[in-house]
């Protein structure tokens, strides 16, 4: 718990201050009833009454005021010291408080409330184990006083030992049955704990019995979406909003379960709201890394991920986020140095392994892309490491080595598109025209929209002289991929087979233009032309 109001001034500054107000007669507290009162006698009732009332109107500096005198008039009292330390740690002399509170529990070691005051003391600074040491003190000299409860159920919240909370909060309520702060912090441990039916009865109550109160509405949303009922959950966290409009955490909440809901739009508004009000929780930047990747704005993708990165350096998926956003955006080698350090981070990591290989994939290093996917398949075998561990080898030229790890790839998931047309381009290779239309026909069924299967189809059809129908899928292939290189200069072979030479001769310089790794294959070509 942090202290509510500043803690810098110090306890002479407030006391001198208090006592300039009182000579002023700006703060009366029947100061004539106690003049008339004979030292060493204990205040009146009525005065103790006063001290009382302005506690509860939170009337700080008169209390301080009233308490100090009182004090002063008969030191022998307890009561008066005990608003005398509730002021001092209201106006922010936790330091001070805490000094006076010592030396009072040394003076009434069995008062409850005196060692009440200093376990709230301690809570303010953020002492929860002795503001828990207290309270139990102080339980056990007066098991009925409430405060000794509330307080050991905050520290224990605050330890998040959530079974002992719910415990005393229990106790508490058994006193109070109706107090709202009670039943709001049980129903947050039950939340912490996922009893999602016994914190939302609990929060139901408390809003029903206040319902200004931000936090509740905040926790029971947080019931509802761990239940699942991510549309009630919604609503909670607005209410909470619209309860206290800068509050970080409901934005945070609430962007969550848009994003679950697939409301990707709202839930990237809900996340970039929370970072905008100054959020260091790494949660709105992994929800606005997602809503970005599905929405397509890898531009906004790698500004969230380098700022979670920053926040959590050692978060492996942030830099496979800002690797997605490179390798997007075309920037091969930032996306490699992402990756890069995305393995150093979790070095077993079967997924951050693939995508390494994908980016080495896409940079030809071919032989450090297989190296990846055997690391990834040692952590965890998948169709997928199979897949483009074969397409890598293909491309290296180990054909068979490919053909073997495609069967892999098709044994567990026969309907890995990716496998299908590296067994395709071999099979061309080998002549085997029939098993190559086949494979990357089936290929092009399962993902209509992957480049290379037309590619490999085109190509397949005009392996086997059907070079009009080969015209028709090679077209589409580059009107998919108007920038792979590749798309170009399988067209433009196609098309030398047509006799087309001249625009056979565009689209292979085309296919130079776009891709420099494809220029000994295009010299190649262009040389049969001449």
């Amino acid at each position: 718990m942090r202290e509510i109001f500043v803690r810098n001034k110090t306890a002479v500054f407030i006391i001198a201050l208090v006592a300039g107000m009182y000579a002023l007669g700006l703060v009366t507290v029947q100061a004539s009833a106690w003049a008339e009162e004979p030292s060493g006698q204990a205040p009146d009732e009525p005065i103790k009454a006063d001290l009382a009332a302005l506690a509860d109107e939170g009337r700080w500096l008169e209390l301080m005021a009233a308490a100090t005198d009182a004090v002063r008039k008969n030191a022998s009292d307890p009561v008066p010291i005990v608003y005398q330390l509730q002021a001092m740690r209201m106006l922010g002399e936790s330091d001070s408080a805490l000094k006076k509170a010592d030396e009072a529990v040394a003076r009434f070691p069995d008062n409850a409330r005196i060692i009440m005051e200093r376990a709230w003391i301690h809570s303010f600074k953020g002492s929860w184990s002795r503001a828990l040491s207290d309270a139990r003190i102080a339980a056990g000299i007066d098991p009925n006083l409430y405060d000794a409860l509330n307080v050991q159920g905050i520290a224990y919240r605050e330890m998040r030992d959530w079974n002992n909370a719910i415990d005393l909060y229990t106790n508490a309520l058994a006193l109070k049955p109706n107090d709202t702060s009670a039943l709001l912090n049980r129903g947050r441990a039950y939340v912490e704990k996922g009893m999602w039916q016994k914190a939302r009865t609990d929060l139901d109550k408390s809003i029903g019995l206040n319902g200004e109160s931000a936090e509740a509405f905040y926790h029971r949303g947080r019931a509802y979406a761990g239940s699942g009922k991510l549309g009630n959950a919604a609503k909670d966290f607005t209410a909470s909003l619209m309860l206290k409009p800068h509050a970080v955490a409901p934005y945070i909440a609430r962007a969550e379960v848009l994003a679950q809901g697939g409301k990707w739009e709202d839930a990237a508004k809900d996340a970039y709201t929370a970072i905008a009000l100054g959020s260091h929780d790494i949660r709105p930047f992994y929800t606005a890394c997602q809503a970005s990747v599905v929405l397509g704005d890898f531009d906004a993708l790698a500004g969230y991920a380098e700022s979670g990165a920053m926040i959590a350096p050692g978060n492996a998926e942030f830099q496979r986020f800002a690797g997605k956003a490179y390798r997007e955006k075309g920037e091969l080698t930032k996306a490699l140095a992402a990756y890069d350090k995305a393995v150093e981070a979790a070095p077993g990591d079967a997924g951050v392994l693939l995508d390494r290989a994908l980016t080495y994939v896409l940079l030809r290093r071919y032989d450090q892309a297989a190296d990846d996917c055997t690391a990834s398949l040692s952590a965890k075998t998948s169709a997928t490491a199979y897949a483009i561990r074969a397409f890598a080898r293909l491309k290296a030229g180990s054909l068979d080595r490919a053909f073997e790890d495609s069967t892999n790839a098709l044994t567990l998931e026969p309907k890995t598109a990716t496998a299908l047309l590296v067994r395709a381009n071999i099979n061309m290779t080998r002549g085997k025209f029939a098993e190559a239309l086949s494979e990357s026909r089936q290929a092009l069924k399962l993902d209509p929209v992957q480049a290379w299967g037309y590619i490999t189809y085109g190509s397949a059809l005009s392996a086997a002289g059907r070079n009009e129908e080969a015209m028709k899928i090679l077209n589409q292939a580059v009107a998919l991929a108007p920038n792979d290189g590749e798309a170009h200069l399988a067209r433009g072979r196609c098309l030398a087979a047509l006799g087309r030479h001249a625009k056979a001769r565009q689209d292979i310089e085309n296919a130079v233009a776009l891709d420099a790794g494809l220029t000994q294959e295009a010299r190649a070509e262009l040389d049969k032309l001449k």
